[in-house]
């Protein structure tokens, strides 16, 4: 699911997509998918198809967080939770960074 989902962000132009597997860091999900829209506009197209596409697919999402100001939109899917930032929020949060130790992941 995390590697479609990735494939779906690269349909709406996401940048620097990154796959973090968090199994053996977290225990309330699998996966970090993280990627970056240009501007607010972009972070809200993403999140949105992602949300979307999975309902189409029959996944609900669990917990949606920052859509009020889709600086860092929070997409909770269960297996995985996806990161939508703008560049610049991304810059500040370094989560690849803050979560070094989670190997990434090859989507393609």
């Amino acid at each position: 699911m995390v590697k479609k989902a990735a494939l779906l962000c690269e349909e709406k132009k996401a940048e620097n997509i990154v796959i973090l597997d968090m199994r053996e860091q977290v225990f309330f999900t699998d996966y970090f998918l993280i990627c970056s829209g240009n501007t607010k506009v972009q972070a809200e197209a993403i999140s949105e198809f992602l949300i979307d596409s999975f309902m189409e697919l029959g996944t609900k999402a669990k917990h949606i967080e920052g859509k009020s100001n889709l600086e860092w939109v929070l997409v909770d899917f269960g297996d995985f939770v996806a990161h939508v930032f703008t560049a610049g929020t991304r810059e500040f949060y370094n989560l690849e960074k803050l979560w070094a130790d989670a190997p990434q992941v090859k989507y393609q």
